[in-house]
This record gives C-alpha cells, sequence and structure tokens, in this order.
C-alpha cells in the first residue's frame, strides 16, 4: 500500500518530489486510460490495475539490469552470461 510520497528524502536525494510524482502517475493513467492510484483516508494507494502494471515493470526492470551486465561485459571484452 502506498500511504504518500516521502517528500524530504526525496527532495534530498535529488529525485522527483511527491508533486513530480503525483504529476507523473497522472500522466501515465491517463495515458493507459486505467486509474492508478486512489484515495484512502488521507493518504494513496494504488490499484488493482497498478499492481499488474507494477509486476510487468519489475520484470522490465530485471531485464534491463541483465542487459546493463551484458552489454558492460561485452565492452570489456568478456562473454556475456
Amino acid at each position: 500500500m502506498l500511504g504518500s510520497f516521502p517528500a524530504p528524502s526525496a527532495r534530498s536525494s535529488g529525485r522527483l518530489t511527491p508533486s513530480a510524482v503525483a504529476q507523473q502517475l497522472a500522466a501515465l493513467a491517463r495515458d493507459l486510460g486505467v486509474p492508478l492510484t486512489e484515495r484512502d483516508g488521507r493518504g494513496v494507494r494504488l490499484t488493482g490495475q497498478a499492481r499488474v502494471l507494477l509486476a510487468h515493470a519489475d520484470v522490465i526492470a530485471a531485464q534491463l539490469e541483465r542487459a546493463r551486465a551484458a552489454l558492460a561485459a561485452h565492452a570489456d571484452g568478456g562473454r556475456a552470461r
């Protein structure tokens, strides 16, 4: 469950602000045509559709990491695993 966006850590680490994250999520939801968040009291939580998207994003992120490792191995003259 996503309660709220962590403002202090986001700002101090140079990452997106909570407002920017909310705007990006809203834009993605519009693009996909499905709601990704819903209000839960004072906070926000992910919808079922968002959880499905997140599962796909996790797979894509893992594949991207493997691709980066393969490219690095290739650049070093080694063989990709």
